[in-house]
């Protein structure tokens, strides 16, 4: 099984805030390199010494840790991160008032100044396929008048049921002479056969070997068609990035300004890896398992969503930007009809394959990512200009109970390092845990127990191992995944809650612990 784990360097993307995804497409258009900027003189993209390199390792901060910078979120260098020799118990530092209206100068370094280049113009787009379709003597096609447009753009957009447009149609109004559509079927019809698609539908179905009389349905979009897709949308000029870049708060370029994806030190390895020429393009997933019926039933859906890291956070986090697109709805099973060994396994065992039925199915959904990251594949915007696009999973936004589900760990074992469920709250720090440790222990256990013994002893052993009880996790061969890495904190759980619900607040402020909350 192929791993390019340890290529990846410890620092890994910067973290973008979770918002919950729209399921509506979004289009967007790239903002190339400017080489005449006025910071960017004729023939020079570097300005002071190189980035360093990354060793070609996967490394983790006690052996080789890549140099941090104290630098605050607009570049100054932190009163709160004093040095050791400065520091001191009876040391006070002040720190001065932020002011959100001073501006900083910032000095960019630029190492691959080919990056995100075109290689093509003039390609084809949804809106020349569109147009091929359209009459030159109807620039409203499908509707045969502007107004008629503007009533069609009113209705889309809001949020009306189909009965409250039915009822709308009926009325007399006196806005103009009466629309060509004359119910919500007509309307919809009419947007689905006319108006830009989005990336094909599939339906697959999938079932375990430990389940085979319950065969689950996956459906599903290719994720690489959906990152074509937005980048084929106008809504987004001017607010994308296709090339790395460093910025720095000083002309002596020591203390580095993180902001957008594109100036951290993951997307320079991945430019440096796959070439100066070519673009990289981080894919962002989030997911979260939903209730849909209250009081009985117990029915849940399983939305996934996918963006791209090109665009702008504040402009993608934004709800009304529809910068997310869905690309699948992962079954949900409960596996009543499956013959469990007793009725302890019976209560907890569904769980287990519900996790290992996730797993199987995000497979089939990443394989096109796979073969995206080892080979680029061409990626139009909406101006016909082709960038060839090497795609990489950049993060993963989900809860807690998902990020454990993703990592294939047990519900109560930390993402971010080795410490399990009864350690969470020790003052001492625990190995980091990383992807290649992940699939360590899983083989481990897999070399025991599979194929010699029967399914239900494998996933009793992982348990006691804190394993999701998950054989061959979605991301085992995805190019340079770490996905320990991958994963984003969510603000409750990895923020709020691991710092304030843990006993070494006990062990640092004793019976004072309640002033802290």
């Amino acid at each position: 099984m192929p791993n390019n784990e340890e290529h990846l360097p410890d620092d890994i993307f910067p973290r973008s805030p979770s918002s919950r995804a729209s399921k509506r497409a979004c289009f967007t258009s790239p903002q190339h390199p400017n080489p005449s900027h006025p910071l960017f003189p004729p023939g020079i993209h570097i300005i002071g010494n190189p980035i360093p390199e990354v060793p070609d390792v996967f490394m983790d901060v006690e052996s080789n840790p890549l140099p941090q910078s104290q630098t605050g979120s607009l570049g100054q260098t932190s009163p709160l991160l004093p040095s050791s020799e400065e520091h001191s118990e009876d040391s006070v530092i002040e720190q001065e008032p932020f002011d959100s209206e001073k501006t900083f100068k910032l000095y960019p370094v630029q190492e691959f100044p080919l990056a995100g280049q075109v290689s093509e113009q003039d390609q084809e787009t949804i809106f020349h396929t569109m147009k091929a379709k359209i009459p030159a003597t109807f620039p409203y096609y499908p509707y045969f008048s502007e107004e008629e447009w503007s009533l069609a753009e009113f209705l889309a957009t809001s949020r009306l049921s189909k009965g409250s447009i039915d009822t709308f149609l009926k009325t007399t109004w006196n806005c103009g002479p009466p629309s060509t559509f004359k119910n919500s079927a007509e309307f919809f019809h009419r947007i689905d056969k006319y108006l830009p698609d989005g990336p094909a539908w599939h339906c697959k179905e999938v079932s375990l070997p430990e389940a085979p009389n319950e065969p689950q349905i996956l459906f599903y979009q290719n994720p690489v068609e959906c990152l074509q897709f937005l980048s084929q949308s106008p809504a987004f000029d001017g607010h994308q990035a296709y090339a790395p870049v460093k910025y720095f708060s000083d002309e002596e370029l020591t203390n580095c300004v993180y902001d957008e994806i594109n100036t951290g030190d993951a997307w320079h390895y991945y430019q440096r890896v796959i070439g100066p020429t070519e673009t990289v393009n981080p894919a962002i997933f989030a997911s979260d398992a939903t209730h849909v019926t209250n009081f009985s039933g117990d029915g849940k859906v399983h939305p996934v969503y996918i963006s791209s890291a090109q665009i702008d956070a504040d402009f993608r986090n934004q709800p009304n930007h529809q910068a997310f697109l869905l690309v699948c709805y992962l079954p949900v099973c409960k596996f009543r009809k499956t013959q469990f060994p007793n009725t302890t396994q019976a209560k907890t065992f569904p769980g287990r394959l519900q996790a290992r039925l996730t797993h199987q199915c995000l497979k089939i959904v990443m394989s096109p990512l796979k073969r995206a990251g080892e080979v680029a594949v061409p990626i139009v915007n909406f101006k016909g200009e082709k960038c060839m696009n090497r795609v990489f999973l950049a993060a993963w936004i989900s809860d807690k109970e998902e990020q454990n589900l993703s990592a294939a760990l047990g519900g109560n074992s930390c993402t971010g390092c080795d410490a399990e469920t009864e350690n969470l709250g020790d003052d001492k720090p625990c190995p980091l845990r990383s992807g290649k440790n992940i699939l360590q222990k899983i083989k481990e256990v897999k070399s025991k127990f599979l194929p010699s013994k029967d399914i239900w002893t494998f996933l009793k052993e992982c348990s006691k191992a804190h394993l999701a009880g998950i054989d061959a996790p979605f991301w085992e061969d995805l190019p340079f995944t770490n996905i320990c890495k991958v994963i984003c904190q969510d603000t409750l759980h990895g923020l709020h809650k691991a710092f304030k619900d843990h006993n070494w607040l006990d062990l640092m402020k004793g019976t004072q612990r309640s002033k802290l909350s």
